[in-house]
């Protein structure tokens, strides 16, 4: 059994989503769509995981990988992997 990085803590990964969206709304560019939405606190580890890597692949797409930033453990969230 080991762990497997899922995404951000809830509260880091709204403060990353803030960040984003401010930069969204500030760049002015009619052309982009708004970063991914957070998910609802029941959702599952899987789609968690697939929703932080859009969030990531969003930002690098539209210049903004200076907000996703190199998050220290106890900003983790992690999941349990049984194998």
């Amino acid at each position: 059994m080991g762990e497997d990085y899922i995404c951000p803590q809830g509260w880091r990964w709204n403060s990353i989503y803030e960040a984003l969206r401010h930069a969204w709304k500030d760049s002015g560019r009619s052309d982009m769509t708004e970063p991914p939405h957070l998910l609802a606190p029941n959702a599952s580890d899987h789609a968690r995981k697939e929703r932080w890597q859009e969030t990531m692949e969003w930002a690098a797409q539209n210049g903004f990988n200076e907000l996703i930033p190199d998050l220290p453990e106890d900003e983790r969230y992690y999941g349990m992997q049984y194998v």
